[in-house]
């Protein structure tokens, strides 16, 4: 199970519907990193692994360079890599978003290459990049292995790319199988399909861009719903999640949890 449903014939039109989407829904993203709801949670511990792997692997020299944030969203997570002394950039295709991580930035007082683009063809040379985050970000393309290699390329040898994407063997989804036959015969709340992205096609995606594999995680356990409807109330469900996240083999969470995270080497 890749996708919930079959994605547009047209990768451009899905594309277009993708920035419609995220450009009405900046409010959500500049408060998201704040929020209670078990959603909130998981988009909250889904960074703070990220941002974990960037500190325990660190820059391909000696002191922080160059990062790039794909799909920046509101700049949260481009604001917190700067903080650690690198220069950064960040993309999003929505106007909206990029306006939004402006703002960010310009409150916390810190400066950033903030830009429109496209993560099929971002506007910077091959090789420029200690990291490349992309959180939330490629399960939106019909062919999420384009932008893959494309993070790739703006890597610099040695560098990192740290990819996210949802899972679709995640324990919800087996506790909830009514859930699940609602979201495949349903329309896309959204207006346009999401992929889900197994463990064996992120890597399958970093060897095709030429990244090996140095790690991957999942997260996110929960939350217990019937007919996506949650059984425990947000900070149950969270203590639960936590708890798993703690005490679980590694191996299990890259298999139960909601979303995965892969982070990969450029040779």
């Amino acid at each position: 199970m890749t996708s919930i449903r079959d994605h547009s014939a047209d990768p451009d039109a899905h594309v277009a519907r993708v920035r419609e989407n995220y450009d009405s829904r900046v409010g959500q993203w500049q408060t998201i990193y704040s929020g209670q709801t078990f959603h909130d949670h998981v988009i909250q511990r889904r960074m703070q692994r990220c941002l974990e792997a960037i500190d325990q692997v660190g820059p391909v020299g000696d002191a922080p360079g160059r990062a790039l944030d794909v799909g920046c969203g509101a700049g949260q997570m481009a604001l917190e890599v700067r903080r650690r002394g690198y220069e950064v950039s960040a993309v999003d295709l929505s106007e909206g978003m990029v306006e939004a991580t402006r703002q960010t930035f310009a409150e916390a007082g810190e400066t950033a290459d903030i830009r429109t683009a496209d993560m099929r063809a971002l506007p910077y040379d091959a090789d420029t990049f200690d990291w490349v985050t992309g959180l939330g970000a490629i399960e939106y393309l019909t062919d999420p292995g384009e932008a893959v290699e494309e993070f790739a390329r703006v890597t610099r040898p040695g560098g990192h790319v740290v990819v996210t994407s949802p899972n679709p063997y995640r324990l919800a989804f087996a506790l909830d199988p009514i859930g699940v036959a609602m979201g495949v015969l349903g329309p896309p709340p959204t207006g346009y399909p999401r992929q889900y992205i197994s463990a064996a096609k992120l890597r399958g995606y970093a060897a095709r861009a030429g990244l090996v594999e140095v790690g991957l995680l999942g997260h996110g356990v929960g939350p217990l719903q019937v007919a996506k409807r949650p059984l425990l109330p947000p900070r149950a469900s969270m203590r639960i999640s936590h708890a798993a996240e703690t005490h679980l083999p590694l191996s299990w969470l890259s298999r139960l949890g909601a979303n995965l995270i892969m982070v990969a080497r450029k040779p």
